[in-house]
């Protein structure tokens, strides 16, 4: 473990500057699309960003319901940085940079599962906490359409950082998540 590497990495990530359109990663062709430009390093962390320079975000369904102990439902709200022009989503780390993005995004999916309470949204796993957040975010907890990506592709950015070693990725993600304050990594708490 290389703590200078560490706060390194995490002060590139948390630069909103280092941060490349969706568009530089994926193509779109219609409905469909195409992975390009993928760094040959795999191993790393990323964060998502989203452009807010409108305030857009201010307008949006940002309450859920949290499971937290006991299997009890915490009201919360994504309310902090909300007046900013880029508002950091989520960080992560991973092993193979492509597939983790195409589980976020969930690019080809045109649907999305709306929990029966309908107060916090449904995600299968962590993989794509991401796109939960954003379908959270536009549907006020009704079914979405496809504007939802419009909405990503319009609106997010992505920053990578490549990083090897298992204690370090570890690390760095932690403190970037404390540092960043992600809205979409706040989950439930055991």
């Amino acid at each position: 473990m290389n703590k200078k590497l560490i706060d390194s990495v995490v002060d590139q990530l948390l630069d909103f500057n280092t941060s490349k359109p969706l568009s530089h990663y994926v193509t779109f062709i219609g409905n469909k699309i195409r992975y390009t430009k993928f760094p040959k390093e795999k191993k790393g962390l990323y964060a998502f960003w989203m452009l807010n320079n409108d305030g857009i975000l201010e307008k949006l369904n940002r309450s859920l319901e949290i499971k937290g102990p006991g299997n009890k439902y915490y009201p919360f709200t994504w309310d902090w940085n909300v007046n900013e022009k880029y508002i950091l989503m989520y960080v992560g780390k991973t092993t193979t940079f492509k597939s983790r993005l195409g589980k976020h995004l969930k690019l080809k999916t045109f649907t999305w599962v709306v929990p029966e309470d309908k107060t916090s949204p449904y995600k299968p796993t962590t993989s794509c906490q991401l796109r939960t957040g954003i379908e959270h975010l536009l549907s006020g907890n009704t079914q979405p359409t496809n504007l939802g990506l419009d909405f990503i592709r319009d609106r997010i950015r992505v920053s990578y950082i490549p990083l090897d070693g298992l204690g370090n990725r570890f690390f760095a993600e932690d403190l970037a998540i404390g540092k960043g304050k992600p809205w979409f990594n706040v989950d439930s708490e055991r």
